[in-house]
This record gives C-alpha cells, structure tokens and sequence, in this order.
C-alpha cells in the first residue's frame, strides 16, 4: 500500500497493518502512520483529481457526506446543515490508557461554495473520547470561521478543569 501511495504522489505514509493486526496487539498501531498534510492531499486528489473515475469519485465523496461515524468530530460544532465529507480513524486504548489516536479527515463545504481540507489528529491523549472528540470539533470550527470570514461564534468551554 505505502509503494502505491508514493506512486501517486502521496508521500508521508507508512501503512503495513491490518484492523486485525491492530486490534490483536495494540503496538501494532504504532507501525502505520501519516502527516495529516499528507493525508489531506491524498484526500484532496482522490475527491478531485483523476485517481477515480467520476462516477467512482462521486460515489466515494457520497459515501463520506453519509458517514455516521464521528458526528462529535469534525462536524461537530459546524453550523447545521454544513456539508461534511469525512472519515474518522480512532485506535483501541493501551494498558495504560492512551489513546494512540483519534483522528478525522474531511472536506468541508463552506458557505460561499468553497472546499476546505483539514485533518485534525489527536495522538497520545489520556483524555476521553468525548474530549478528543470535542478538540478536534473546535478546531474545525475554528477554521470555518475563519475561512468563512465570520467571527468565531463562542464554543463551548474546555471539559478540562
């Protein structure tokens, strides 16, 4: 897989192990990695350029708007309605607690019709799924706001005491 991402031009991949590989020893999720830049592109030329054919590339983009996973990520603090193409990505929890990552990757709609690219990645975290979550729906919103030339609206404060 990483020989086929570097062929393409996505390059800042590293990718050798299974879900099952990674659900059956947890260090096996270390061994697969990206830079969310990297990711982004990849995304970016898969939604928009020619890896896909259109029908498979509109197929694909309808797919993410429909994702049910992750609506307390990237779409989570986003004006209602707004449209997300996204995929999230989450690892179990090491002994210890840590969450090797909580992840999620997209394309946002904004309101004048332009695409936003972002992916936000949450490693290493002792916080919960629920905090994790919430960071990186702040910093989307954060990013629409300012990508859509509005003023920050308040976001609700930081569980963290």
């Amino acid at each position: 897989m990483s020989g086929y991402l570097r062929r393409i031009g996505a390059r800042g991949f590293a990718l050798s192990q299974t879900e099952d590989d990674m659900h059956r020893d947890i260090r096996n999720s270390y061994k697969n990695r990206s830079r969310p830049s990297a990711t982004v592109l990849l995304l970016h030329r898969t939604l928009e350029g020619s890896l896909l054919r259109p029908d498979h590339r509109d197929f694909l983009r309808d797919c993410l708007i429909a994702t049910s996973t992750g609506p307390d990520k990237l779409k989570g603090m986003l004006p209602e309605g707004t449209i997300v193409a996204h995929k999230t990505g989450s690892s179990d929890r090491t002994p210890q607690g840590i969450k090797i990552a909580d992840n999620d990757v997209g394309m946002i709609l904004l309101p004048d019709g332009r695409r936003c690219y972002i992916a936000v990645f949450v490693s290493e975290s002792r916080e919960s799924d629920t905090d994790n979550a919430a960071l990186i729906a702040r910093i989307a919103r954060i990013v629409y706001d300012g990508l859509s030339g509005r003023e920050s609206a308040p976001l609700p404060p930081s569980r963290r005491k």
